[in-house]
């Protein structure tokens, strides 16, 4: 797919996400055409990422192969964007690889659309469940920027619907410094139910004009109802009104992966029925510089 169709200059590719990853001790090294890559060192070496960047030409792909092997990188992968030439990575000698560490396939949302437009194109069922929400008084609350309180009550529900559910969550301090980093370009929307209890909430990082849903939680004694949609119907009409013009939902279930992503039925179907144009990234590629790991990887039947 032509990268125009979605008008996407990629979060990770953002200054502000390469300082987020600081903390976990990555480095970040940008090529002379502006394309972050990310660097983290370990005992034998280093291992070297570049995640959905512009289209890397030949000359590109040479000058992160000599900035990464000046950081004694082990391997390079790259999770290409959706308008990478696959036959400019396969002639630069990068390989595909069955390992991903950001969606492979997502869903954008046009908010350039009047809010009409926007409404017309959710599902029968999305549309009854925000009337519903609305019906039983629960109400969102929308903040730029917002402030540790509000953080704190999100990172609960964050958090504990992260175990109910089985799924890996972040720490409050990744929480508290991709705010501080983001600033007014990050953002909170907190639904609450009729008795003005927390009832699900979800957090957002923008760039450029664009904006990236990120995590998500839901009180135990909501996940029954409908309050969740009005919370996403909310956000978007939220981020609208900011001027964003582009909501990547940042992940949907992917046929090319179903042993990995088979828990990704459930919320794709729920992020399905808000309309949007489905974006299918292109499996990522890795390059060893150590012919003795390329071996390991491919005999020991690792995926990386």
């Amino acid at each position: 797919m032509d990268t125009s169709k979605t008008n996407q200059i990629d979060l990770r590719q953002s200054q502000e996400w390469a300082v987020s990853l600081e903390m976990y001790g990555w480095k970040s090294v940008r090529t002379l055409d502006g394309v972050n890559i990310e660097i983290i060192a370990n005992p034998i070496g280093s291992f070297a990422k570049v995640q959905k960047p512009h289209n890397l030409s030949l000359a590109e792909l040479e000058e992160i192969e000599r900035l990464a092997k000046e950081y004694k990188a082990l391997l390079v992968i790259i999770e290409p964007g959706a308008g990478q030439d696959l036959e400019v990575l396969s002639q630069a000698g990068f390989v595909r690889s069955t390992y991903f560490l950001t969606p492979v396939k997502t869903l954008v949302l046009n908010l350039t659309q009047p809010e009409n437009d926007l409404w017309a194109g959710l599902s029968y069922s999305a549309k009854y469940s925000i009337n519903r929400a609305k019906r039983e008084d629960a109400h969102v609350e929308f903040y730029t920027h917002p402030t540790e309180d509000k953080l704190k009550a999100f990172f609960a529900i964050y958090k504990e619907t992260g175990q109910a559910k089985n799924y890996a969550t972040k720490s409050w301090e990744d929480l508290q410094r991709r705010t501080q980093v983001f600033g007014d370009q990050s953002h909170l929307a907190l639904v609450y139910d009729k008795e003005n209890n927390l009832a699900g909430g979800k957090f957002y990082l923008g760039h450029g004009k664009n904006v990236w849903y990120i995590y998500g939680g839901t009180a135990k004694a909501a996940r029954k109802n409908k309050a969740g949609y009005l919370l996403l119907w909310e956000s978007l009409l939220q981020l609208k009104n900011l001027g964003y013009e582009k909501l990547d939902l940042d992940g949907i279930y992917d046929s090319r992966f179903p042993g990995f992503l088979t828990a990704w039925g459930g919320f794709s179907h729920f992020k399905e029925k808000f309309g949007g144009e489905a974006v299918t990234f292109p499996v990522a590629r890795v390059k060893y510089f150590n012919p003795l790991l390329k071996l390991l990887f491919k005999f020991g039947n690792f995926n990386l």
